[in-house]
């Protein structure tokens, strides 16, 4: 079984012993304080401004490559350190890594990526070739290459699960309207309010720079803007942008910014967040290195001791609904097709729904486990996070709508939430979770 993983720390002993072996079967001198110095400080070289692949075959790490910025300005990336062991070679591996770091490329908006190589990489030059890619004129100080070649990504087709990072059923959901008033009614009434509540403990004073990425049509956001703060509003959606657009004659405080962006790619610079708001992407991105991209985009662009706050369904949250409706509002329970699918979506944190089944909620996601949404986020970089049930168990209250509109029942149901939201044990029954992590 084999597997590419972005890389980690704990991979540093494999990346270094396969480069060497690597490096030396092709006749050449290991420089490790030398040329290849950026092997010995990968996070640096390539995962600030790029990423870096480490190829798996079982436990035994085969091969790897990278890509990082080198103009911003131009958008033009660079292809470097495609190795794989000599044994492994002409088995499709190579190819796997080019593409995947070609698909990154083409992800992350690059319009143009180059590579420099040597007569000698033989593997390297048939892939080169077989991917169009058209030689060019030195473009860097490396005395070692000998050819220099650039592909123009505009007309590459990525992969087709890199082409969208969230499900085409999902967006068009989105820019037909749903989210409007969703945190009006219902348990979102509860999300909203706790949130807010955590933002106001926890966020730097006003008027500290933060960006609200796929923050819908930009309720926190011109809630944030009202308190002071310079807010940025960020989603994939057209009609959730056309609306904050609507919604900013209603508003005195204006934000900053309202754009259509992808969370993998946003269009600021390193470091000039004080904090950074994630309250969709975790979810709606269901591929695993997509979601590791979107954090990794956070980690870049927050100031050091930065806060990054991300919104997470729970892995029961469809499981929960239907029994609690069962009988009143819907027979789903009894439908093979719907105990199918939140079967696999316990199993797996896979929300996909089954199309013979009467079931029309949410489409394609992923749902978290507690731990698993910790370990995504620290493994991006960040520390010390703190995983709050936002909702609670208040959202079995029955005619919640009615309940709010009482000041003092409200205050009763929030005194609920806060009593039990660090609780472990009862996690899993907030259908909704809220992490606080810092930069480190």
């Amino acid at each position: 079984m084999s597997a590419i993983m972005v890389y980690k720390q704990a991979f540093q002993p494999d990346v270094e012993s396969c480069f060497k072996t690597c490096v030396e079967a092709l006749g050449w001198e290991y420089q490790p304080n030398g040329r290849h110095s950026d092997i010995h400080d990968i996070e640096n070289t390539y995962m600030r401004h790029g990423c870096f692949w480490c190829l798996y075959e079982n436990e035994k790490l085969i091969g790897m490559a990278a890509v990082h910025c080198i103009d911003e300005e131009s958008g033009i990336a660079e292809m470097k350190r495609l190795y794989l062991l000599p044994e492994y070679q002409g088995r499709g591996y190579g190819g796997r890594l080019f593409t995947h770091a070609l698909d990154y490329a083409k992800g992350q908006g690059y319009k143009t990526i180059r590579l420099a190589t040597r007569y000698d990489r033989v593997a390297s030059l048939r892939l080169i070739e077989k991917n169009h890619f058209q030689r060019i004129v030195k473009y860097d100080r490396n005395e070692f290459a000998e050819l220099y070649f650039e592909l123009s990504l505009n007309d590459y087709k990525m992969a087709d699960h890199l082409q969208k990072s969230i499900d085409k059923d999902v967006l068009a959901s989105y820019n037909a309207g749903i989210e409007i008033n969703r945190l009006h009614s219902g348990l979102g009434l509860i999300e909203f309010e706790r949130t807010k509540e955590i933002l106001q403990e926890t966020l730097p004073p006003a008027p500290a720079v933060i960006y609200d990425i796929g923050g819908g049509y930009g309720e926190y956001s011109y809630w944030l803007a009202s308190l002071g703060y310079e807010v940025y509003l960020y989603d994939l959606s057209e009609t959730n942008i056309e609306m904050a657009m609507v919604l900013s004659r209603n508003h005195t405080a204006q934000l900053k910014t309202m754009e259509i962006a992808d969370a993998r790619r946003i269009n600021r610079p390193d470091e000039s967040a004080d904090a950074v708001l994630l309250f969709g992407p975790l979810y709606h991105i269901v591929n695993c290195n997509e979601r590791y991209l979107a954090l990794k985009e956070c980690y870049r662009l927050l100031k050091p001791k930065g806060l990054l706050f991300t919104a997470a369904i729970t892995r029961y949250a469809t499981t929960l609904w239907a029994v609690t409706t069962y009988g009143v509002t819907n027979n789903l329970l009894d439908e093979p097709e719907f105990f199918e699918m939140i079967e696999h979506e316990i199993k797996t944190g896979h929300h996909i729904r089954n199309s013979d089944s009467s079931y029309t909620g949410m489409g394609r996601s992923f749902f978290h486990i507690p731990c698993e949404l910790k370990t995504e986020i620290e493994y991006a970089g960040f520390v010390e996070t703190d995983i709050r049930g936002v909702i609670g168990p208040a959202w079995l209250i029955p005619n919640i709508d009615d309940v709010w509109k009482d000041e003092i029942k409200r205050e009763s149901i929030m005194r609920i939430v806060r009593l039990c939201e660090k609780e472990e044990s009862l996690m899993g029954l907030s259908t909704h979770l809220l992490t606080i992590s810092n930069k480190g």
